[in-house]
Protein backbone atom coordinates (compact mmCIF):
# COMPACT_ATOMS: atom_id res chain seq x y z
CA UNK A 1 0.00 0.00 0.00
CA UNK A 2 1.14 3.54 -1.08
CA UNK A 3 1.29 5.81 1.60
CA UNK A 4 1.85 8.89 -0.51
CA UNK A 5 -0.71 11.55 -2.15
CA UNK A 6 -0.84 14.91 -3.40
CA UNK A 7 -2.90 17.51 -1.75
CA UNK A 8 -3.07 21.13 -2.42
CA UNK A 9 -2.26 23.30 -0.09
CA UNK A 10 -1.00 26.96 0.65
CA UNK A 11 2.53 27.68 -0.29
CA UNK A 12 4.21 30.93 0.60
CA UNK A 13 4.78 33.10 -2.98
CA UNK A 14 8.38 34.27 -3.14
CA UNK A 15 8.94 37.80 -4.15
CA UNK A 16 9.59 36.94 -7.84
CA UNK A 17 6.10 35.17 -7.53
CA UNK A 18 4.66 38.00 -6.17
CA UNK A 19 6.52 40.30 -8.77
CA UNK A 20 5.28 38.41 -11.51
CA UNK A 21 1.29 37.96 -10.44
CA UNK A 22 1.41 41.79 -9.72
CA UNK A 23 2.09 42.02 -13.29
CA UNK A 24 -0.68 39.77 -14.60
CA UNK A 25 -3.06 41.88 -12.17
CA UNK A 26 -2.16 44.86 -14.13
CA UNK A 27 -2.18 43.70 -17.23
CA UNK A 28 -5.64 42.11 -16.80
CA UNK A 29 -6.89 45.15 -15.49
CA UNK A 30 -6.03 46.94 -18.08
CA UNK A 31 -7.35 44.86 -20.51
CA UNK A 32 -10.51 44.72 -18.07
CA UNK A 33 -11.41 48.44 -18.16
CA UNK A 34 -10.77 48.78 -21.75
CA UNK A 35 -13.51 46.03 -22.93
CA UNK A 36 -16.23 47.59 -20.00
CA UNK A 37 -15.38 51.36 -22.14
CA UNK A 38 -15.55 49.76 -25.70
CA UNK A 39 -18.56 47.81 -23.91
CA UNK A 40 -20.22 51.18 -22.88
CA UNK A 41 -19.57 52.78 -26.28
CA UNK A 42 -20.98 49.86 -28.05
CA UNK A 43 -23.79 50.27 -25.48
CA UNK A 44 -24.35 53.71 -25.70
CA UNK A 45 -24.69 53.40 -29.96
CA UNK A 46 -27.24 50.67 -29.80
CA UNK A 47 -28.97 52.75 -27.28
CA UNK A 48 -28.91 55.67 -29.64
CA UNK A 49 -30.12 53.28 -32.95
CA UNK A 50 -32.84 52.10 -30.40
CA UNK A 51 -34.05 55.78 -29.75
CA UNK A 52 -33.83 56.23 -33.82
CA UNK A 53 -36.18 53.11 -34.10
CA UNK A 54 -38.71 53.70 -31.58
CA UNK A 55 -39.07 57.31 -33.07
CA UNK A 56 -39.50 56.24 -36.55
CA UNK A 57 -42.09 53.56 -34.80
CA UNK A 58 -44.26 55.81 -33.42
CA UNK A 59 -44.55 58.26 -36.57
CA UNK A 60 -45.32 55.52 -38.84
CA UNK A 61 -48.02 54.30 -36.00
CA UNK A 62 -49.48 57.99 -35.71
CA UNK A 63 -49.77 58.31 -39.55
CA UNK A 64 -51.03 54.41 -39.76
CA UNK A 65 -53.82 55.45 -36.78
CA UNK A 66 -54.74 58.71 -37.89
CA UNK A 67 -54.84 57.96 -41.40
CA UNK A 68 -53.07 61.73 -42.17
CA UNK A 69 -49.91 62.92 -41.91
CA UNK A 70 -48.71 66.93 -42.09
CA UNK A 71 -47.86 67.76 -45.70
CA UNK A 72 -47.29 71.21 -47.19
CA UNK A 73 -50.13 72.05 -48.90
CA UNK A 74 -50.09 75.20 -51.04
CA UNK A 75 -53.43 77.34 -50.11
CA UNK A 76 -55.02 80.18 -51.09
CA UNK A 77 -57.08 83.38 -49.75
CA UNK A 78 -59.90 84.58 -51.76
CA UNK A 79 -61.22 88.34 -50.70
CA UNK A 80 -64.74 89.14 -50.78
CA UNK A 81 -64.13 92.87 -50.75
CA UNK A 82 -68.66 93.22 -50.25
CA UNK A 83 -69.19 90.79 -47.46
CA UNK A 84 -65.33 92.34 -45.90
CA UNK A 85 -64.02 88.41 -45.16
CA UNK A 86 -61.15 86.66 -46.56
CA UNK A 87 -61.40 82.84 -46.35
CA UNK A 88 -58.13 80.46 -46.94
CA UNK A 89 -58.84 77.76 -48.97
CA UNK A 90 -56.64 74.59 -50.04
CA UNK A 91 -56.21 73.89 -53.38
CA UNK A 92 -56.19 70.48 -53.51
CA UNK A 93 -59.00 70.09 -51.78
CA UNK A 94 -60.86 72.93 -52.32
CA UNK A 95 -61.48 72.95 -48.16
CA UNK A 96 -61.60 75.83 -46.36
CA UNK A 97 -59.50 76.03 -43.65
CA UNK A 98 -60.15 79.85 -42.06
CA UNK A 99 -62.29 82.81 -42.42
CA UNK A 100 -61.06 85.83 -41.06
CA UNK A 101 -62.03 90.01 -41.44
CA UNK A 102 -60.44 92.16 -43.80
CA UNK A 103 -58.03 94.34 -42.60
CA UNK A 104 -57.46 97.89 -43.25
CA UNK A 105 -53.99 97.30 -44.55
CA UNK A 106 -55.41 94.84 -46.76
CA UNK A 107 -58.15 97.41 -48.17
CA UNK A 108 -55.35 100.28 -48.59
CA UNK A 109 -53.44 97.82 -50.63
CA UNK A 110 -56.80 96.78 -52.99
CA UNK A 111 -57.36 101.10 -53.12
CA UNK A 112 -53.84 101.63 -53.79
CA UNK A 113 -53.84 98.81 -57.04
CA UNK A 114 -57.08 99.95 -58.03
CA UNK A 115 -55.87 103.36 -58.55
CA UNK A 116 -52.57 102.38 -60.17
CA UNK A 117 -54.25 99.80 -62.15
Amino acid sequence: MDNKLNKVLPVKLTQEEVLHYSKELAKETQDLEEIEKRKKDVMADFGSQILKHKSEVGVLSRKISTGEEYRDIECEWNFDWKDGRKRLYRTDTGELLQTDKISDYERQQKLDLDEAG
